[in-house]
């Protein structure tokens, strides 16, 4: 299986000396089994995509979950051509604080975000740059980002949200549009790809939702009063007002 390991390091300075050091402290740190091997290294931050088992990949999975590859500068694994999905370049439990979260019957449900944390899922094509339909790919690169939205989402990022960016374009649009985000210099947490194409979002979850439809320019967030569908009532459980 091939894992690319994203790592906080210049990436001029970071030699294959340096690589091999480093995959030898993880190798010996998580007991990992097999030989780890540099398949490519990829400009930006340094990105190693290495080959692994199965096996060692379940536990460097889990040693970056639990804050174990922070010492030595992993910021961010995937599974790097094989399960499509999102990434992250920070472990949400020594980044951002997941809370643990329990149910009426003291049971653990899924952790939350601190209150003062947001979870930003933001979309790029005529949102933070020129609408690019997935059909024409070649001008992926060429297009440039919105300064408002470059600046804002960078300030946000530097404010300890989360940046997520959510998606229409597909798998196959993953190496161009890290690049052209990485170029521009745009600072996230992760992108998710696949997002149903046609607009008219309706997104229901037991977690608190705010939406924010992009009209233009990205400015600070202010509280506005507005009408929004919801459940009804009976439905909730909520006693009606008399």
């Amino acid at each position: 299986m091939s894992l690319e390991l994203v790592l906080d390091k210049d990436y001029d300075s970071f030699d294959v000396e340096d690589q091999e050091t480093l995959l030898g402290i993880i190798k010996s740190a998580l007991k990992l089994n097999g030989d780890i091997k540099v398949i490519n290294k990829l400009r930006g931050s340094v990105k190693l995509v290495v080959d692994v088992t199965e096996e060692d990949f379940k536990k460097v999975s889990k040693g970056f979950m639990e804050g174990r590859l922070d010492e030595y500068g992993v910021v961010s694994i995937r599974n790097f051509g094989v399960v499509p999905g999102p990434f992250l370049k920070v472990p949400f439990s020594s980044a951002v604080g997941l809370n643990e979260t329990y149910n009426e019957k003291g049971e653990r449900i899924s952790p939350v975000l601190p209150k003062h944390i947001k979870n930003f899922l933001i979309d790029i094509d005529g949102t933070i740059c020129d609408d690019v339909p997935n059909e024409e790919p070649e001008r992926m690169d060429t297009i440039l980002p919105y300064p408002d939205a470059l600046a804002m989402l960078n300030r946000w990022y530097e404010e300890g949200h989360v940046i997520f960016f959510f998606t229409s374009r597909t798998e196959e649009h993953r190496d161009i549009t890290e690049k052209w985000l990485n170029k521009h210099g745009f600072k996230y947490h992760g992108i998710i790809f696949g997002k149903p194409r046609g607009g008219n979002y309706h997104w229901i979850d037991r977690h608190i939702v705010r939406a924010t439809r992009f009209g233009g320019k990205f400015t600070d967030l202010v509280v506005r009063t507005r009408e929004i569908e919801v459940f009804s009532d009976e439905a909730t459980g909520e006693k009606k007002k008399k």
